[in-house]
């Protein structure tokens, strides 16, 4: 009998996040949004082709924020909607402040953040669902997304 509740417990692994945790999240957001990719951005020897500065960091953004929201979800340090609550305040909520007060010079940048908006989207409804057919449609949505966006950026 022990051997089977030990087996149900496996399942439910409880949340490990501590505030040095929430911590370390809040720091990689900020480092991601607001020391690596306008750095990237402002990158003028980038230039692979269509891969310029301004669509290196678009991809670097989408590519960090996986890595990072799936480091502490995949190894249950913090919830799906603790990250996306997370990301929301740091990142999201500066952005569209500062958007609406500066419409015009932030325009250009719109692409970015809605490319960042829907990858944490799709990484967390990816880490949401359960099965694996339902991970790879996520996945396949992913990758089309990406795709897509390299080919609008393409027609330039």
């Amino acid at each position: 009998m022990h051997f089977f509740k030990k087996k149900l417990l496996e399942g439910n692994i409880p949340l490990k996040a501590t505030y040095l945790h929430i911590i370390l999240l809040i720091l990689g957001c900020l480092f991601i949004n607001y020391v690596v990719l306008p750095f990237v951005r402002s990158c003028r020897y980038i230039n692979w082709g269509v891969l310029g500065g301004f669509t290196t960091s678009i991809l670097l953004g989408a590519f960090l924020h996986i890595a990072l929201i799936s480091y502490f979800i995949k190894k249950r340090i913090i919830s799906i909607r603790m990250v996306l609550i997370i990301w929301g305040i740091i990142v999201l909520v500066p952005e569209l402040i500062f958007r609406t007060l500066y419409w015009d010079a932030t325009i250009i940048s719109l692409p970015d953040l809605l490319n960042r908006i829907i990858m944490v989207i799709l990484i967390c409804c990816f880490f949401a669902v359960k099965t694996h057919k339902a991970k790879i449609v996520v996945a396949v949505i992913s990758f089309v997304f990406i795709l897509t966006f390299f080919w609008m950026v393409s027609l330039d």
